[in-house]
């Protein structure tokens, strides 16, 4: 796992419940159950492959001011985590039983709480997005500056150290081969769930 690229699988995590909720919303037939172990699987999955990358990114931070810092964010994360595990399905739960109040069908309100969820995991990723480009373009500024300040300021001769080191600057990012096969795997499997739900009666 890199440390300055947590952002991805943070993403990748919750792209996947996003897939896995929307995936299980559009099933029509309650006993289709090879549809509900997928999803579920894909959806225990990241929230496993959520925490690691969460974990290391709130540490390294707090690392950067010192072990009181640290100590907080241990007991923060903590309550975080039980929080959410107890308000999450608390929250999901009363809207699901408001919308049966209301006069809808249990399988429709499970339906719209799904909907919900994927709602709610694809914004999340959308932001995650937008703060990884966001600090993909401010460590490109950086270095475009430090780059013009050491040409300023020490200009190097051709073929010495710092004409060398002049050509190799930072790059952005880009996803390994592993990544790049996860990513197509889930479109894939995205894309035959919503297709193969819509094809049920």
């Amino acid at each position: 796992m890199n440390v300055e690229k947590l952002a991805r699988p943070m993403m990748l995590a919750i792209g996947v419940v996003a897939i896995a909720a929307f995936g299980e919303s559009t099933s029509a037939n309650p006993h289709d159950l090879w549809r509900f172990y997928l999803s579920q699987a894909g959806i225990a999955f990241a929230g496993t492959f959520f925490l690691g990358p969460a974990l290391l990114l709130g540490i390294t931070n707090a690392l950067q001011y010192g072990s009181r810092e640290l100590i907080s964010f241990i007991v923060l994360f903590g309550v975080v985590n039980a929080l959410g595990a107890l308000a999450g399905p608390a929250l999901l739960g009363s809207y699901m039983d408001g919308r049966v109040a209301a006069g809808a069908a249990p399988l429709t309100a499970q339906s719209d709480t799904l909907h919900l969820v994927a709602a709610l995991a694809a914004l999340t990723t959308a932001y995650l997005a937008v703060i990884l480009a966001l600090r993909i373009r401010r460590k490109m500024a950086e270095l475009r500056l430090e780059r013009s300040a050491n040409t300023i300021d020490q200009p190097a001769a051709a073929g010495g150290p710092h004409g060398a080191s002049s050509d190799s600057g930072w790059q952005p990012p880009r996803l390994g081969r592993g990544v790049t096969a996860a990513l197509a795997a889930m479109a894939i499997g995205g894309a035959l769930l919503v297709l193969t739900a819509w094809r049920l009666p």
